[in-house]
């Protein structure tokens, strides 16, 4: 039985970050007092989980905030019970789950099945929309006394949504690092799916916008991937959902932030699933902003999101620690 935290205000009281213990995480709930519920307009199996460690709990809380997309057909159950979780990195952890698409669960970005719109029709209403979803989820997590940083990571599908929540990122969107699992840039559409968060790049690529935001990005992928492909091309046969190179994706961000450096790479070593040992090339853009590194992890021979291990160190745990870079580099910016 999952614990409920109601986002709930009035003047005698105000709501919260209640602790949980480590693979226990609560559901997220609006209560409709002064948020709308994070699950306004999603199907009857919406679910958002919040995990808290107790060194974020109070009134509000600083700490970062890191949200976590699962695959294709996934759900959000596990992330809580991963070898490494946000309780080991005094983050906070919001878990969404995806619609049903045709049967499946996952990210729409107007390329699944069973789709009432158009890709290229911005202004359906028909299908879920994403990009407002986690938006809301933002500004719950705002008005409930969320002050830190929010981060992004995902696998498969899970991974092209940090890639378009980042590619879109705004006040609303405030995302400042993402991390991606099997799962670049899409060089073509541009835009998918409805509107206003749906831009399948950032200002450095085909968005049509100046300047944009920098983020942090990691990636993870390995080259004998069958599902995303890590040399790019049609997805799933698509005429339309054309994947980038994944080097080619990587240098976009590079670009994006700013880094003025050159592409370095180091190997190291790797395993990934069926206990296959191999080794991963760890890609490092120089001359980005310490807030907005860009690398990447050309894990060789493993397959789709099958990267269990890089340099001796669990994967979730090398993204957190990714996370944990980035925000202390935040932190040495800031002038007191």
């Amino acid at each position: 039985m999952r614990s409920f935290l109601v986002l709930s205000f009035c003047c005698s009281a105000r709501a919260k970050f209640t602790a949980n213990d480590k693979g226990a995480a609560q559901e997220l709930k609006g209560s409709g007092t002064t948020s709308k519920d994070v699950c306004e307009g999603r199907s009857d199996h919406c679910s958002v989980l919040l995990d808290v460690p107790s060194t974020c709990a109070g009134t509000t809380t600083a700490c970062p905030v890191v949200l976590m997309f699962h695959g294709h057909g996934g759900n959000n159950e596990g992330f809580e019970k991963q070898q490494a979780t946000v309780h080991d990195y005094d983050m906070i952890g919001v878990y969404p789950q995806g619609e049903l698409y045709d049967g499946s669960s996952g990210w729409n970005d107007g390329s699944m099945k069973g789709l009432e719109c158009a890709y290229d029709d911005y202004t359906c209403t028909k299908d879920p929309n994403d990009g407002l979803f986690v938006s809301g989820i933002v500004s719950a997590l705002q008005e409930l006394g969320a002050t830190g940083r929010f981060y992004g990571f995902g696998g498969s599908n899970g991974a092209n949504e940090v890639q378009i929540l980042a590619s879109n990122a705004c006040d609303a969107l405030p995302f400042v690092g993402i991390a991606a699992d099997s799962g670049q840039l899409l060089a073509n559409p541009s835009r998918s799916a409805g509107a206003p968060y749906d831009y399948n790049q950032p200002c450095a690529g085909s968005q049509p916008c100046t300047g944009g935001r920098a983020v942090a990005q990691l990636s993870i992928h390995g080259t004998a991937d069958p599902v995303i492909p890590y040399d790019g091309g049609s997805r799933f046969q698509s005429p339309v959902f054309i994947l980038m190179q994944e080097d080619a994706s990587d240098k976009i961000w590079a670009e994006q932030n700013n880094c003025t450096g050159s592409l370095s790479s180091t190997t190291v070593p790797a395993t990934a699933s069926g206990g296959q040992s191999t080794t991963a090339v760890h890609h490092v853009w120089g001359g980005c902003p310490a807030t907005a590194p860009v690398e990447y992890y050309e894990v060789k021979d493993a397959g789709h999101v099958a990267t269990h291990t890089i340099d001796g160190k669990n994967k979730v745990a090398v993204v957190f620690e990714f996370f944990a870079k980035v925000e202390s580099a935040y932190q040495s910016s800031i002038v007191v």
